[in-house]
């Protein structure tokens, strides 16, 4: 990486980046439930029971 300096902000290319975003991606796909879904019963979202009414 060749970051360029101005006014203190650290800057690199686009390509750069989209690089360093694909590979943070790739290295936590595990960690994301919106991929892996959370099949644990201590999902808080996860609805407790079914509709009674149908």
């Amino acid at each position: 990486m060749n970051p360029v300096q101005d006014l203190g902000v650290y800057r690199l290319s686009a390509s750069e980046a989209c690089e360093e975003l694909k590979r943070y991606c790739l290295e936590h796909q595990q960690d994301d439930h919106l991929l892996s879904g959370s099949l644990s019963d201590d999902d808080p979202f996860k609805e407790s029971r079914k509709c009674i009414i149908l």
